[in-house]
């Protein structure tokens, strides 16, 4: 559906340099990333908001200067700046309905009971996180066939972002194609299914994500004898001190089975998603080993 041929671009004193990926129809892709590593720029450049330095971007094998307006509208973007429009947000839906010739309007209306949302409310008085939400319901209700977000969970509690993902799940698993750019963000391992890390500018490492590869867990372990659990565990992740921390595919169940046949203490063991970062360094180390 869309691919990147050796991009390079200079913009807002960050640049990117040779970066090239795929994304097919259907995927759940992310790029990853600290601030100021390229994501934002990537995704101005794919929305023809920064210009392009060298290499080329096709969207369904078209140049993306030359969409038709049928192809551009089959694409959202959603940045990650506040709406400005000093217009309450149910005027601001109505006009994307119109401008999208959207006459059944029950799902926009499912989507602004599903995030509580006050329609009746100017755009400029709203929460930063419900002005961010009006945004992504206006993307949303337009059925788009690819949707991109930049910093979709940036000013987003942890329960609205929770219910954003599910809602994106939900449109992938019924074929949309879903672009996420962002920082911080540990919970797209069990919603993704293709990952790209960079920093500064250069691609770092890209993926598919197996099955296997979705659950892996992060299991930091204080003891003074890791005979019996690296047998299990395998070569930790991470060495400090008397503390190791190893990634693993594991259910919850066969990790605490793990904690029990080697007597730790529950006060010596912490468990959690392992980062996406954690997660491509995993990967890049199993491969290289």
């Amino acid at each position: 559906m869309l691919e990147l041929k050796n991009i390079s671009i200079y913009s807002n004193n960050v640049s990117v340099e040779d970066i090239s990926f795929q994304i097919d129809q259907g995927d759940f892709f992310v790029i990853f990333g600290p601030d100021d590593s390229g994501k934002t720029e990537l995704l101005n450049t794919i929305m023809g908001i920064s210009p392009i330095y060298s290499g080329n971007i096709l969207y369904r094998q078209k140049s993306i200067n030359r969409l038709s307006i049928s192809d551009r509208k089959s694409i959202r973007f959603v940045s990650d700046d506040i709406l400005l429009q000093n217009i309450r947000a149910k005027d601001y839906l109505k006009h994307i309905a119109f401008t999208y010739h959207i006459k059944e309007l029950d799902f926009r209306d499912s989507l602004i009971k599903y995030f509580n949302i006050d329609t009746s409310e100017y755009l400029t008085n709203m929460t930063y996180e419900n002005n961010k939400l009006v945004a992504i319901i206006g993307a949303l209700m337009t059925f788009p066939e690819f949707l991109i977000l930049d910093e979709p969970f940036n000013f987003l509690t942890t329960e609205s972002s929770r219910k954003l993902l599910d809602m994106l799940k939900k449109f992938n698993d019924k074929g949309m194609t879903i672009l996420i750019a962002t920082e911080n963000f540990e919970d797209t391992d069990n919603r993704c299914n293709r990952l790209m890390y960079i920093n500064d500018g250069k691609l770092i490492n890209k993926c598919k994500i197996r099955k296997d590869t979705v659950s892996y867990k992060s299991l930091t372990i204080t003891s003074n004898d890791f005979k019996h659990i690296e047998k299990h565990l395998g070569t930790p992740f991470k060495i400090d001190g008397n503390k190791r921390t190893y990634i693993s595919a594991y259910d919850f169940d066969k990790i605490n089975t793990i904690i029990k046949q080697c007597n730790i203490s529950d006060n010596n063991i912490n468990i959690q998603s392992a980062t996406l970062k954690d997660a491509l360094d995993f990967v890049s180390q199993t491969l290289s080993n």
